[in-house]
């Protein structure tokens, strides 16, 4: 609680975007003794998650969604049973075999999310399912929301924009978790998406060095830049060659994730924070070098897409502006 309070003070005088804390569900996120709840929520956290893990402890899970319902505090749940591919580093299928490197099935994903969805159906909780990506997952969303379950799902540009057939090589920066999947997921993830199933497009944003990153499969670490390419990659596959209304897209960016941790923005409208960004929907080429970040690590490097951000705004002040703004008009 105290680590809660503190981040929120720091945020106030030093961060530029606004922050939303997310309280673990167990104390050091250790599995076995759970966090308490109610001061938590006190404290200001705006969820429940166990982060890059899953709380393999069903009774201690059930008790926790039980008192998050109670509280009314969303659980986001990394879903994945990691025994089943405790060395996998990408995709069980043909290009592990091909790469000659351990695999991560579909199922380490689909036994988790089936479990988590079913225990908010029990107890009533709002579960979130964070970064998708299999089409088992998509089904049981779809499911899940008929049986009247408080159950909302995201997906990440990556997943719906790659699958495993495009990794070229033994290319650390295609690393991430969940892997990229089969061609097969990836189309369910990105029909999931604009067919609203998908409530909400995340980045799961990991940035590493180009050193961490340039040590193949095995020996780089899992993640990837998503921030500084999101909106592009979801503007140019899913509106400008997928036919999805860019509004629909603001709703998965924007309006969606607001309602999911209940913040009283992402829509502009009168009495709603000013937190704006503008874009151009212009072509252009993505540059890992040019990124903001202090990663560079993105498979995207030279793909051409459309949508750019020039200018973001904070409560209506300009906290960002592209540095080739001046140039493109």
């Amino acid at each position: 609680m105290e680590k809660i309070s503190i981040l929120l003070r720091r945020c106030q005088d030093e961060a530029v975007v606004k922050v939303f804390p997310i309280s673990a569900v167990t104390k050091g996120q250790l599995g076995k003794e759970p966090v308490d709840v109610a001061s938590v929520k006190i404290a200001g956290a705006a969820a429940l998650s166990e982060d890059g893990k899953s709380v393999m402890d069903i009774k201690l899970y059930e008790k926790m969604m039980k008192e998050a319902a109670k509280q009314g505090l969303p659980v986001f749940a990394h879903c994945e049973e990691k025994a089943l591919a405790p060395d996998g580093v990408i995709n069980a299928g043909a290009k592990a075999e091909e790469l000659g490197l351990p695999g991560i099935p579909d199922a380490v994903e689909d036994i988790i999310a089936a479990r988590d969805i079913f225990l908010a159906g029990e107890t009533g909780a709002r579960l979130h399912l964070c970064h998708c990506s299999t089409k088992a997952s998509v089904a049981m969303v779809l499911l899940a929301k008929r049986l009247g379950y408080k159950v909302t799902a995201e997906a990440c540009p990556h997943h719906f924009v790659l699958c495993d057939e495009d990794i070229p090589c033994d290319d650390g920066n295609y690393k991430m978790n969940p892997p990229l999947r089969s061609k097969e997921d990836m189309v369910a993830i990105r029909e999931g998406v604009k067919q609203g199933i998908i409530d909400c497009i995340s980045t799961d944003h990991a940035p590493h060095s180009e050193d961490e990153k340039s040590n193949g499969f095995r020996n780089s670490p899992f993640g990837i830049v998503g921030l500084e390419t999101a909106f592009a990659l979801s503007y140019t596959t899913l509106c400008h060659e997928g036919g999805m209304k860019l509004s629909e897209l603001i709703r998965r960016m924007s309006t969606n994730p607001a309602k999911i941790i209940g913040y009283n923005g992402g829509s502009i409208t009168p009495g709603k924070p000013a937190d704006l960004t503008v874009c151009s929907l212009d072509k252009w080429t993505i540059d890992r070098n040019a990124f903001v970040s202090k990663g560079h690590n993105s498979p995207f490097h030279g793909h051409e897409v459309y949508g750019r951000v020039l200018r973001t705004f904070v409560n209506g002040k300009q906290v960002y502006q592209n540095p080739d703004l001046d140039m493109m008009f």
